[in-house]
Order: structure tokens, then C-alpha cells, then sequence
């Protein structure tokens, strides 16, 4: 693909989602901010590194041959895994039944960042990738905290909560990286603005985090049964109006993430004040609403892709 801050072509940018926690709304993000993104005209991928795989059966994707597992072992490249969805502009690397065995798998024992990013990022599909990662913080997802450009961290609003963002980030601050990476991102799910207690540990999150924390916090609406798991359901809800704000705050932070980068090329490797600044900058041009989204709820037709 061609990047969106030059017009040189480049590799995608990686996104780890993630949080220590389950339960956060982490899948449920992951997707909807895939769909704003593609609203933006960016392509994109959803890369599921869950075992569970709830993100790959949302894109419509129930079964697959050849998905994460066989990447991040070696077995297959990244474009050979790829799957279309009947989401325009979405592509889906999927989980597979032998995920939940990477864990002990040698290669993944042995895996670096490096190595992981080398593999990921061996494609110029789209320009950027969603990585959806598993709740536990094995070898897997802090080689994919290492190996990201950027770290969302998904939270909801409770005590218990609050205790995963924290061990999310401690992960954070010790993987090492070759990257010039932001510092973690923060957005605020599940959110019940009416109850004060909620609203108390929203203000205690972005007291202690500060510009790390989108400005946007997504509501809790027990109307949109199955939220946790789906997209929203409707472009006119308070949920999907936040999580398009949520995309533009990544549009600006990818920007920044562009600039870094290239900066490294010019063997600047720190982020500079300047870019901080601009984390309070509006962001122009505004994105577009979003197409309403769905479910997908079909089997693959990808030939090459289809489990037997």
C-alpha cells in the first residue's frame, strides 16, 4: 500500500489491542475501529491472535485452514493467510483450532519481536493491522507489544479493570523495541456516564494517564445486546458516533507514528516534543460517517484458505 503521510509505498502499521483483562470490549474495538478506518479510505486487516477467534467469526470467517498461527511459526506467509470479508476494505488474518497450542510451539518459544514484525508486516495489502490479542499476556502477545507500532489498550471503567490497564502497561514498559514507538493509548469502554462511581474512576484514569487517553470514552448501552462481540449496530447510536471519534484519534496518532518513523530513517530514533504537541490539534479533514456494518455470517469462499 501507499502511505498515508507520503506518497512512498510502505509497510502497514501494527496496532496491538490489547489488555491483561478480559472482558473490556478489546474485540468489540478492534473491529469498529477497522470499519472508521476504512472510512477514512485506509484498507485494512484484523489480525486475530485470540484462540477464541471472535473476531474472525464477526468478519465472517468460521472456519480457516491456515491463519495466525501458521505466520507466526513460519509456516506460511501473511499473504498467503489473508481472507476477504463481506466488509469492503477489511481483511481478516483468522485464528485457527492449533492457536491455543502456540504457547509450547518451539518456534513461538523462541520468537523476537523483530522476527514477528518481519512476518506481519510482509505485505503491502493494506495500511494498517489490527492486531486483536489474546486477554492473557503470554509470549505471544508480549512479543506482539514489542513488535507494534502503536498499543491500544481497551477499559472498562471498574476497579478490576483498572488493575489490568496497569499490569497491561507494566508489560509495556519492558518489552524492548527497535521500533520509535508513542506511549501506550488509553480508550475508555463499557462506560455508564450516569453512574458516579464511573464517572470518579474515569476522571482517576485520565488524572493518572493524562494525553495518553482518548478524548472519547465509549458508552455503555444495554440496548446493543451483543456488543462485546459485534459491531455496533447502528451508524445513529452514541456508541458508533465514539468510536468514530476513537478512529480519528488513531488517524492522528498513526500520523505521528509516520513521522517517527521516518525521523529513525534519518537516525533520529526519540519522538520530539513537537510531536506531543500535536496531540491536541484538531484533525482535518473530518472522517465521514460510517456505512452501517453487520455481521458477517457466511463460510469463506477463499479456495485456498477453506478448512476441509
Amino acid at each position: 500500500m501507499t502511505s498515508f503521510a507520503t506518497a512512498e509505498p510502505t509497510s502497514p502499521l501494527l496496532v496491538a489491542v490489547c489488555n491483561h483483562k478480559g472482558g473490556v470490549a478489546k474485540t468489540t474495538t478492534c473491529v469498529n475501529l477497522a470499519a472508521g478506518l476504512v472510512t477514512a479510505g485506509q484498507t485494512v486487516a484484523v489480525a486475530d491472535f485470540d484462540s477464541l477467534a471472535t473476531a474472525s467469526r464477526i468478519l465472517g470467517i468460521n472456519t480457516a485452514r491456515i491463519g495466525t498461527y501458521e505466520v507466526i511459526t513460519g509456516r506460511c506467509s501473511i499473504e498467503t493467510a489473508f481472507l476477504p470479508t463481506s466488509q469492503a476494505g477489511i481483511w481478516v488474518l483468522p485464528s485457527t483450532p492449533t492457536l491455543h497450542l502456540a504457547e509450547i510451539e518451539p518456534e513461538v518459544i523462541s520468537l523476537n519481536a523483530e522476527r514477528l514484525r518481519a512476518r506481519l508486516t510482509a505485505t503491502e495489502r493494506c495500511d494498517t493491522i489490527l492486531i486483536d490479542c489474546p486477554p492473557s499476556l503470554g509470549a505471544i502477545a508480549v512479543n506482539v507489544i514489542a513488535a507494534a507500532d502503536l498499543m491500544l489498550v481497551p477499559v472498562q471503567p471498574t476497579t478490576f479493570a483498572r488493575d489490568g490497564l496497569e499490569r497491561t502497561l507494566e508489560i509495556f514498559a519492558a518489552c524492548r523495541s527497535t521500533q520509535p514507538r508513542l506511549a501506550p493509548r488509553i480508550l475508555i469502554t463499557m462506560a455508564d456516564i450516569n453512574d458516579s462511581s464511573v464517572r470518579r474512576i474515569i476522571d482517576q484514569i485520565r488524572h493518572d494517564h493524562g494525553d495518553q487517553v482518548y478524548p472519547t470514552a465509549i458508552p455503555f448501552d444495554s440496548s446493543d445486546k451483543g456488543l462485546a462481540t459485534t459491531f455496533v449496530s447502528s451508524t445513529d447510536s452514541a456508541i458508533a458516533t465514539a468510536y468514530l471519534r476513537a478512529t480519528l484519534a488513531l488517524l492522528r496518532d498513526q500520523r505521528l507514528c509516520r513521522a517517527a518513523a521516518m525521523r529513525q530513517q534519518q537516525g533520529v530514533l526519540e519522538i520530539q516534543p513537537a510531536d506531543t504537541a500535536q496531540l491536541s490539534l484538531p484533525i482535518q479533514p473530518p472522517v465521514p460517517p460510517a456505512v452501517a456494518v453487520e455481521p458477517a455470517r457466511r463460510e469463506t469462499d477463499n479456495k485456498e484458505n477453506r478448512a476441509p
